[in-house]
């Protein structure tokens, strides 16, 4: 076999040992494990503490792990690719918003903001021999999260079963989507793993369960995201990995149809939101007024937004979730090149307190049309480089998968300063590509 057709899985050991001489490796492992699971491991640390949270600790946590990411994988013999550029032009439509529009959100945002953007940078620095122990360490990490949280989601779930809300609030959390969430990230590493078939039989009757109580939790979106990874991982998988992946959709299927008819009457009632017309209130028509400031002229206009002219059932998320798209749709042509200014979203809609809840739209109305177009590149880029060695080796595959998953999850749930996940993906995904082409002749690169 000549080095051309070698895999990063063939370069290095298919079974790292986390401990003794590898200490770094094993770091690295550690931390990106720890920030895939950050949400739901917060959740159990702010429930046992009796708060609601503690923002000190949030983000120290996150500037403590990339600190940390950054000394254990930095090298000197990084080149700027494509990515890298799209990367600086969505800095750019930042900095350039906030020059046009001024401070238009409070310090706290901008500091989520620039450490969720710090991610990137973090893992940009990756070596692709780092995947393998990555994969182990999370699942490490994550299972008895995992198992915690399906417990505790099932307990609150069975004393709000009737609850017209649909999810339990776990000790005043929305906490069975961070657990899902955590999950999902499960559910990729064990799909991008080898497993004997015993274990293979086994780890299928365990994910059950925890399918069921999610999706009777009434966890939506999230489980559409978790399926197209899966669908992808199958996809880049051959040979029988094929078949255990399809036994793992089948089964996610399977739970998630007994978790949603084991609360028919919830799960119709969501149903029939998502049917659901909005009316117009001739009340709200009357009053509704919004202000915005315009990013060229300087000149304060009055716009109406959509969601003004609606009457609203605020328990009917679907409904909101429609509001909001008009809402965003309506802003961005005039958004311009540099947008409103980070959360400006919040002001100017009637849906007081709530983004647009899609990264991308939100994007280009708050850094304009430079954000969202610079932003969509880098995801497609980033991707893009790195599906053909997906195909190859089975840590690439995770990434790539994981990539795939957040990117869905953030069409719905995505707020720009807190998707620190897609960052680091998207520079994970960069930093493996660049590190596996450098290792090969250039002829081959190019082909």
């Amino acid at each position: 076999m000549t080095e051309f057709e070698m895999t990063i899985s063939e370069r290095v050991p298919s079974r790292p040992k986390i401990s003794g001489g590898d200490t770094r490796t094993a770091m690295y492992g550690v931390v990106l494990a720890s920030l895939l699971s950050a949400n739901a491991i917060f959740v159990l640390i702010y429930s046992a503490a009796g708060v609601t949270g503690n923002s000190i600790l949030t983000g120290g946590f996150f500037v403590v792990c990339e600190v940390c990411l950054l000394s254990i994988a930095y090298r000197r013999d990084i080149e700027m690719s494509s990515a890298d550029w799209f990367f600086a032009a969505f800095l750019v439509s930042i900095i350039g918003s906030l020059i046009i529009n001024g401070d238009t959100a409070p310090t706290k945002n901008w500091v989520i903001l620039a450490v969720s953007l710090a991610s990137y940078v973090c893992c940009r620095f990756v070596r692709s021999e780092h995947l393998a122990c990555l994969k182990t360490t999370y699942l490490w990490i994550a299972s008895p999260i995992v198992a915690i949280g399906t417990v505790i989601t099932a307990y609150f779930l069975i004393l709000q079963w009737n609850d017209p809300h649909g999810k339990p609030l776990v000790f005043g959390f929305d906490a069975a989507t961070n657990f899902l969430g955590a999950f999902g990230f499960l559910l990729i590493a064990l799909v991008t793993t080898p497993l004997t078939p015993r274990r293979r039989v086994v780890l299928t009757a365990l994910l059950f369960l925890p399918v069921a109580i999610f999706a009777a939790a009434m966890v939506r979106f999230y489980f559409v995201a978790i399926v197209v990874a899966l669908l992808l991982a199958a996809v880049l998988s051959s040979g029988r990995q094929r078949v255990y992946i399809a036994i793992i959709i089948a089964t996610v299927l399977a739970g998630s149809t007994v978790g949603l008819l084991a609360r028919f009457d919830t799960a119709k009632v969501l149903m029939t939101y998502a049917t659901q017309e909005t009316e117009i209130s001739t009340i709200q028509k009357t009053v509704a007024s919004t202000q915005q400031k315009h990013n060229q002229t300087e000149m304060v206009e009055k716009i109406v937004l959509p969601s003004c002219n609606l009457d609203l059932d605020l328990n009917n998320s679907v409904a909101i979730r429609k509001a909001l798209l008009r809402d965003a749709f309506y802003i961005i042509p005039s958004a311009g090149l540099f947008g409103l200014g980070l959360d400006s979203f919040l002001t100017l809609s009637c849906i007081k307190g709530t983004e647009v809840h899609n990264t991308i739209l939100q994007s280009a109305i708050e850094f304009g049309w430079l954000g969202a177009l610079s932003l969509l590149m880098l995801i497609g880029v980033a991707g893009y480089r790195l599906l053909p060695l997906s195909k190859k080796d089975d840590g690439a595959r995770f990434v790539f998968c994981s990539l795939a998953y957040v990117t869905i999850v953030s069409m719905a749930h995505g707020r720009v300063s807190h998707d620190l996940l897609l960052f680091a993906l998207i520079g994970l995904g960069v930093g493996i590509y660049e590190r596996d082409t450098q290792k090969q002749p250039a002829a081959l690169v190019s082909s």
